[in-house]
């Protein structure tokens, strides 16, 4: 069960990442296409998964 909890975490982080991301779409592109749209969702990606490790970094630095 813990896992399940662990990957839901993960999926929210890579979620709130992705979301931010396309937030600041319209300011940053002004034409967006295709490649713009798959670019950023790469980079909410791994927005997300940076979040996720600063998250699990500081559950483990507190049960140290």
């Amino acid at each position: 069960m813990s896992y399940l909890k662990s990957r839901i975490t993960n999926y929210l982080s890579m979620l709130f990442g992705i979301a931010f991301i396309f937030s600041w779409a319209p300011f940053l592109i002004e034409r967006p296409t295709f490649l713009s749209g798959i670019c950023l969702a790469l980079l909410g990606f791994l927005v997300g998964e940076f979040i996720y490790y600063l998250l699990t970094r500081r559950k483990e630095l507190a049960t140290d």
